[in-house]
């Protein structure tokens, strides 16, 4: 199996597990779960930052583009 630091091991590890659960856990197939896991490990850090920019910042924080604040809308 490719080497991996350790920064995303664990995260690697479960996804590959629940692949293995979902295949009905099968022998002889870790490898592969290891590398789709990979897989989709690198395409979830790719959009990463697609996502951030996506979402609104949460209520009453500032927002990164200005200094003004996010107000929760209030109830009527």
């Amino acid at each position: 199996m490719p080497q991996i630091d350790g920064q995303h091991e664990s995260q690697l590890r479960e996804i590959a597990y629940f692949l293995w659960i979902d295949e009905g856990c099968p022998e002889g197939r870790a490898e592969d779960h290891w590398m789709l896991a990979c897989g989709m490990l690198s395409v979830r850090a790719a959009s990463a930052p697609e996502e951030e920019a996506k979402t609104p910042p949460p209520v009453g924080k500032a927002s990164p583009n200005t200094s003004a604040t996010v107000e929760a809308p209030t109830k009527s």
